[in-house]
């Protein structure tokens, strides 16, 4: 959600500040990378229920359709942060926006790979309580740095990292119920 916050707050002001565009072209080419999120949202429902019915690990399978996009993004977000073309910008914005909805569908899924039916519920609050956590935190921050810094490239690059290490968490400390269940055996 930082990433996602950042785009909700900022991305008109970056598209005026830093790209020069005027309110009445920003209001239209603001709504491409939206358009294009919204079909990484379905888009990322398809592939990740694609990779998991092809996939002899559906754990796994909900792994890499989070795994790859994050990293996706903290890519593209660290391009976004040297860009200074606007259509170069906008494809860019679009293009992170989409990856990063992508992954959302696939992180809801392997909530259910992970949680017990009778905690989901709970596990889910819990979920939500950090992402809009973060949620805050973006764009007060992104806030603070173009303020301070006069740029966005420096919040881009926060949001980058953010991203990368989420994507590497889950990488190395995201394991499945069994995996864990058979290492708490080994232990007792």
């Amino acid at each position: 959600n930082y990433t996602l916050y950042v785009f909700l707050n900022w991305l008109p002001s970056y598209f005026t500040d830093a790209l020069h565009l005027d309110m009445k072209t920003m209001s239209i080419l603001a709504a491409i990378p939206w358009i294009c999120a919204a079909l990484g949202t379905v888009g990322g429902g398809i592939i990740s229920d694609i990779m998991f019915k092809h996939m002899k690990d559906g754990f796994k399978a909900r792994k890499v359709a989070v795994i790859v996009p994050l990293f996706m993004v903290a890519a593209i977000l660290l391009s976004v942060s040297f860009v200074t073309q606007t259509v170069l910008a906008i494809t860019l914005v679009a293009s992170l926006l989409f990856c990063l909805q992508v992954a959302a569908p696939g992180i809801w899924a392997l909530e259910h790979e992970l949680v017990p039916g009778k905690h989901l519920g709970g596990v889910g609050g819990f979920i939500h309580l950090f992402a809009n956590i973060s949620g805050m935190i973006g764009p007060a921050l992104t806030g603070y740095i173009v303020q301070y810094y006069g740029e966005y490239g420096g919040a881009f690059k926060v949001a980058a990292g953010v991203c990368a290490v989420g994507a590497a968490t889950m990488v190395f400390f995201v394991r499945s119920r069994v995996t864990l269940k058979t290492r708490m055996a080994a232990a007792h």
